[in-house]
Order: structure tokens, then sequence, then C-alpha cells
């Protein structure tokens, strides 16, 4: 992110960052209707067109919408996206998106389908009350954010953890963790596919602990400078949670009394058992359970654990 764009300020590349590029042409987008776009049943001011049976809106409105950061290197003609902990990159082509075809360029604006945006999935359940309705779970207003009870303070930011609302079937949602910042800008820095428990900001890292059922299974640290996705801990080994449904099942199995994970400098700890053992709620051999369930510290660096005896205070 070595651009022009990136060190000027946030609102000045914000008003240009999808004006620099003219197509030469102009014409006004020749679209066969539109409607305002709502965000949680409020008039946002941005509106969405249908080309050739599509809704389409601005990349720079979503983006807006969301307050996803966004810039611009006018040297490359590429665009970055701070969706995803890897930042995700578009390359134009004169009124093309590069390897995408449901993008399009016109008068120096970048349009996105409505229908997956690559930012957000929209609901457009209330067409036919004449407007597009997003659903947003934060927001920020003069100077600050409002964000939910699990935000954390970490130097200048702030983050939270929020699923991308507006998926038509709950199911795939995922969970991010994202970095709130004072411009009014924020960017995904941690993903997980069904839910996210609890994170740890440690120094250039966050470590999350992320769940797949009824128990949190893997510990996945990304870096904040590039996005890099490390699984930590053993393959066949789930990490996190105190099983209270093991304890369910087999009333004679005492749960440990911690769960998520502490970061320490030598490593995270957290509590871990063999999936050979318990697996999705079910004790499947109790002596292999029995064995492994303990104590661990996983390697920052993944791939190694080793059980301790203790939880670190």
């Amino acid at each position: 992110m070595k651009s022009l764009s990136f060190v000027k300020t946030f609102l000045f590349a914000f008003l240009i960052v999808f004006n620099v590029f003219a197509l030469g042409t102009d014409h006004a987008l020749a679209y066969d209707s539109s409607l305002p776009v709502y965000v949680n049943e409020e008039p946002s001011g941005y509106k969405a067109v249908v080309v050739n049976g599509e809704w389409y809106i601005k990349l720079r409105d979503i983006c807006a919408i969301y307050f996803v950061e966004i810039n611009y290197d006018d040297a490359t003609q590429t665009i970055t996206i701070y969706d995803e902990p890897t930042p995700t990159k578009l390359k134009l082509l004169g009124d093309k998106v590069a390897e995408n075809e449901k993008m399009f360029v016109e008068n120096g604006y970048v349009y996105v389908p409505l229908k997956n945006s690559g930012v957000v999935t929209f609901k457009s359940w209330h067409k036919p009350q004449g407007h597009l309705d997003v659903q947003r779970t934060f927001s920020f207003n003069n100077g600050s954010w409002s964000l939910n009870d699990s935000r954390q303070q970490v130097g200048d930011f702030e983050y939270a953890v929020f699923d991308r609302t507006g998926y038509s079937e709950s199911t795939l949602n995922k969970d991010y963790v994202w970095q709130f910042k004072t411009n009014g800008c924020c960017r995904a820095v941690a993903v997980y596919w069904r839910q996210i428990t609890s994170f740890v900001v440690d120094g250039d890292d966050i470590f999350i602990v992320g769940r797949d059922t009824w128990n949190a299974s893997d510990v996945m640290k990304f870096s904040l400078i590039d996005g890099t996705e490390t699984r930590l801990g053993q393959l066949g080994y789930d990490y996190g949670d105190n099983l209270t449904w093991a304890a369910h099942y087999s009333p004679d199995i005492e749960p440990l009394p911690h769960t998520g994970m502490v970061v320490r400098e030598d490593g995270v700890y957290t509590v871990g058992y063999s999936r050979a053992g318990f697996f999705e709620n079910n004790v499947i051999d109790k002596d292999i359970f029995l064995d492994t369930y303990a104590y661990y510290r996983l390697d920052k660096n993944g791939g190694k654990h080793e059980k301790v005896a203790n939880w670190p205070e």
C-alpha cells in the first residue's frame, strides 16, 4: 500500500480515489431503473441501479456505507479493499475490472453487484417498498464508534467481532474481527468460517479462538500487517473451550475451569483435547479424551503444542 493516496488524508483519498482514471466518456450510465439504498431502515443518500436485470452500486458507496477502508494506486491502477484479513486487490483495465466479469467501470466509477459485491452481501427484501435495505451493526458518529460490548481498545484502535449481516442464509455467516480507526474507517483483520469466541491483539498479530459447533475448534493467528493466516497447534486437536458438553454426556468428566486463551511471549496457552477422544459433542473414546484433555502451550508459529500442568496466571 505504498500508493500516493494512502499517504494522503482519508478524506482526500476517498474523494479522489475513483475519479482519477476517467474513461474519456461523458455519457451517463445507461441503467434500466434505480432505487435508493437504506441503511437500517434509514435513507443513506446512495442508490442502486439495474443493468441487464441485475442491481449494481458504486464500489466507493458500499465502502462508505460499511466504513471499509479503501485505497487506490494510480501508478498501477489497483484498488485495495480491506474487507478481508488479506486485502482484496482489483486491477483496472479500461472499462473493466481484471478477472471479475461482474464488475465494470463507467465514468470513472467502479460498479459492483449488490448480490455479492465482494465487500458485503445485501438483502433486497424491501424492494416492494421502493428501496433496497442494508443492515449494519455499527456506526461512526461525531468522531466516535458505536460498537458492541465486546470491543477492545488496543493502542489507537478499537477491535470488535461482527459478522457480515445481510446473508440470506444465516449459517453462511462468518465472524470477522474488525479494526476501527479514529478517522471513521475500519478493516477486517481476522476471520473464522463460523464463530469467533475470543481474540487477543498481541503486537503485530491477532489471535482468535474459532468455534465450529458447541466447542471451540481452532486457534488461529493473523498478521495485522499483511493478513497472513496460521493455524496453531496440531491437526486432529480442538482448542479453546471448557467442554461443558463432555461433562453433560459423561458426568464423571470434570471440565477444566478455564476457556479461551492467554497469549504470552513464549506461546499461546489454551485448553485442548484430541478429536479421537471427543468430537462434535460426542465422547468417542473416553480413555483418549482423558489422556489428552489438558492445558496446552501452542507455538506461535504453528504446528506444535506441549501439555502444561497449570493455567498461566
